[in-house]
């Protein structure tokens, strides 16, 4: 159980329903065995789960690599899902190429849809206008926009085969688009965690005693310019573990807790979400 969650959530910043971070206290912490994905689409791997831990010498090292791997293409199945809505909602056939501008469309859709976990995948016309309405903020659009594109180059290089001629139209396969959308999944999570470490900068400037906490009233009161807005209620921050409430006159968030709490996952689909990593490792959480 441990080795999996610290692979998922160190390599890709995927935290699986179940495998939650203990200061997540609405997630009941489950076996392997018993969690939703493995339970619904992988019975082999649960059926051997169990009988390792019915035997005495449990797994070996290289079985919990190959499970590892099939559990991580069985969350990347989703995307490709994901991606074929994308073509359908910019109203191309997964059949034909894209042209650079075409694949451009489409890249920018399928992360706008992923990060809001899939809301707005059967109306093409609201999707069409909060993509545009997503990529005209170039505050949030331009650090997305060079991380697809360092993606796509990354892929271009390795592939050795999508190279773009900007004179020609339908450059890219559905198994091309894929290559790059595969990418920026398994990408997206430690790249994203940049701006967890900036939250956690911002907080730790608050923490004047150096004692991993802040006080809930500066917690509300921050006013430091930043693009965070600290406004959870005591109620939510003690739901999932992220409030001290030793001194009860005055409170404080748990500042580790609070960052890869599921107040800061996105992307949450139906058996895991892209969260924060906490850089301490699982077990140091509070």
């Amino acid at each position: 159980r441990h080795l999996v969650h610290t692979y998922l959530v160190g390599e890709r910043g995927w935290i699986l329903r179940g495998l939650e971070y203990h200061g997540m206290r609405r997630a009941s912490s489950k076996a392997l065995h018993e969690v939703g994905l493995v339970q619904h689409q992988a019975p082999r791997i649960r059926r051997a789960l169990l009988e390792a831990k019915q035997s005495e010498n449990g797994l070996a090292l290289k079985e919990v690599v190959a499970y590892i791997a099939a559990l991580e293409q069985l969350l990347l199945a989703d995307f490709v899902g994901l991606l074929e809505m994308t073509y359908k909602l910019n109203d191309f056939d997964t059949s034909s190429k894209l042209s650079e501008d075409q694949l451009q469309s489409v890249l920018a859709s399928f992360v706008i849809l992923f990060r809001d976990g899939f809301r707005d995948k059967d109306n093409a016309t609201v999707h069409i206008l909060k993509r545009q309405k997503t990529m005209n903020n170039t505050e949030t659009w331009d650090p997305i926009s060079t991380f697809i594109s360092d993606v796509f180059e990354t892929v271009q290089d390795e592939r050795g085969k999508l190279v773009a001629n900007p004179f020609r139209e339908g450059q890219y396969t559905f198994e091309d688009v894929w290559a790059i959308v595969q990418a920026i999944s398994e990408r997206y999570g430690r790249w994203q965690n940049a701006e967890c470490d900036e939250m956690t900068g911002v907080l730790s400037a608050m923490d004047h005693r150096r004692s991993g906490r802040v006080s809930v009233r500066d917690f509300w009161n921050h006013q430091g310019g930043s693009k965070f807005n600290f406004v959870e209620s005591l109620s939510y921050l003690r739901e999932f573990g992220a409030l001290d409430e030793s001194f009860p006159k005055d409170p404080k968030v748990i500042i580790s807790n609070y960052v890869t709490g599921p107040n800061n996952c996105i992307a949450m689909f139906r058996h895991y979400s892209f969260c924060c990593i906490n850089s301490c490792g699982s077990l140091t959480t509070q």
